[in-house]
């Protein structure tokens, strides 16, 4: 299944040609750092969350004391997040970008 996910994050339709295209090593790796917690998609969901429980809690006290919230306490998703705001640029993908990000983790990272 996240060999699905990878390939819809990196813009790609074919998942087995996208398998074809790296090494189980590779893949592993690719895992590892979904699992490092390296997803924004997990932002959003908590951001949303936080957002919502935030804006209950202050409509509830602010008609507790019957007033009317304003709408400058209003929070969204985006202000839980701390990847919002960056502007997003699509990027392709391939066997060579691969591998530079791996020759980086592994310097930053070490090799086990």
């Amino acid at each position: 299944m996240f060999a699905y996910r990878l390939a819809w994050k990196l813009g790609r339709i074919d998942v087995d040609e996208m398998l074809n295209e790296i090494s189980p090593s590779q893949f592993a790796e690719w895992i590892a750092a979904h699992n490092l917690g390296l997803n924004e998609e997990s932002w959003l969901q908590a951001g949303t969350i936080a957002a919502t429980i935030h804006n209950e809690i202050q409509s509830a006290l602010h008609s507790y004391a019957g007033k009317q919230m304003p709408e400058k306490s209003i929070q969204s998703p985006a202000d839980y997040n701390p990847y919002a705001g960056r502007t997003k640029r699509k990027k392709r993908y391939n066997a060579q970008s691969i591998q530079t990000a791996k020759r980086l983790m592994l310097q930053r990272y070490g090799a086990k």
